[in-house]
């Protein structure tokens, strides 16, 4: 059965209000006595509904109402509080990615926004280059195909993005990022011959990174644990604000984030992982595929 057959979507907050969410529920979980949701709904003249989603990290909370819970809870921990608030104050920015929503489908623009909080980003992709490593051109080609009946300005902002979008791998708190993708990827021409070569050249350049694993997994490992296309799986700093698996279907992105959901999407990298090349392997695959390209 293939992983996201029964994916339901979800709305997922920012890593910050999950982390805060978390961090909330135990305070009122552990008070004694325990606190209800109803009895924090009444002190605080909310619905138990928006109790609950705050403390599940789905929508974020003002800061001035993170002190008057932690106040009602009996916190005495000051620098608690404090980084409760910042918790409260990040997870309430604006996401920058929804001015693409005229190109880029809503869901993923808060994909988007989470990709920053990540400390670590694992991506499988097929059939292509990820997104995070692909070049202009290389993009460029790749939207024209796959989003037929775009202006060409629509295309330019699509492109805009993904471009915008690398700055994430390039900074000096950039996250790990670990690709594996499918030999096929390696053989496949994407645009012309030239672009593909200049894709693969940069993908040997990027994959040189300190904070870049590239592996490819080839055609003789076998056949891999079945998913529905593509994913990346979002790791966090903080535990408590869980992972979060982003998969890319045709008409729409879904997004998973129920402990038992992931760890069917963890039991697939790890899958991927154990059959992959190891990585100067995969570079010498890269790199044999881009020489095939040479006129």
């Amino acid at each position: 059965m293939q992983l996201a057959q029964h994916a339901q979507e979800v709305t997922v907050g920012s890593a910050s209000s999950r982390s805060l969410g978390a961090a909330l529920r135990k305070l009122r979980t552990e008070h004694n006595p325990p606190l209800t949701l109803d009895d924090v709904a009444k002190h605080m003249e909310w619905s138990q509904s928006k109790v609950s989603r705050i403390e599940r990290g789905l929508i974020g909370v003002a800061a001035r109402d993170v002190r008057s819970l932690t106040a009602f809870y009996g916190t005495d921990d000051q620098d608690m509080v404090d980084t409760m608030v910042k918790l409260a104050t990040a997870g309430r920015r604006r996401n920058d990615w929804h001015q693409y929503t005229d190109v880029l489908p809503r869901q993923f623009a808060t994909y988007l926004g989470l990709e920053p909080e990540a400390k670590s980003l694992h991506s499988w992709e097929p059939n292509f280059v990820p997104g995070l490593l692909q070049t202009e051109s290389y993009a460029r080609a790749l939207v024209a195909v796959y989003r037929k009946g775009q202006t060409e300005a629509e295309v330019a902002r699509r492109v805009e993005a993904r471009m915008e979008r690398q700055a994430l791998i390039r900074g000096m708190s950039a996250p790990l990022l670990h690709a594996i993708v499918g030999e096929s990827v390696l053989h496949q021409v994407v645009g012309d011959r030239e672009i593909t070569r200049n894709q693969l050249d940069s993908l040997i350049t990027i994959a040189n990174r300190p904070n870049v694993d590239v592996q490819v997994l080839p055609w003789a490992a076998g056949a891999a644990m079945p998913t529905e296309g593509g994913f990346q799986i979002l790791r966090f700093a903080d535990d408590a604000a869980g992972e979060v698996v982003c998969v890319d279907l045709r008409t729409q992105v879904s997004y998973i984030d129920k402990p038992a959901e992931v760890s069917a999407y963890r039991d697939a990298w790890e899958d991927l992982l154990s059959k992959a090349a190891p990585p100067q392997d995969s570079l010498r695959m890269i790199r044999a595929a881009a020489e095939e390209l040479d006129p």
